[in-house]
């Protein structure tokens, strides 16, 4: 028997990853693996987490820079 999936806020994990929070700290506080989180990412997204991470890490550096200017 498998345990349930444990339920991952995606609005938090893309404010994380916008903030520049790397995959195995957004993992632990969801109090999981980071491969099992990785996985998760591409069953939803249909992306590995490397792309979807650097499109969410992108946009934050954007705006940092717009903040700066």
């Amino acid at each position: 028997m498998c345990r349930p999936e444990k339920n991952i806020n995606w609005d938090l994990v893309d404010k994380l990853l916008i903030s520049g929070s790397p995959g195995t700290e957004i993992a632990a506080h969801f109090d999981m693996h980071h491969d099992t989180f990785y996985r998760r990412v591409e069953d939803k997204y249909g992306m590995g987490f490397t792309a979807y991470s650097q499109e969410k890490r992108s946009k934050g550096d954007s705006m940092i820079r717009a903040k700066q200017f």
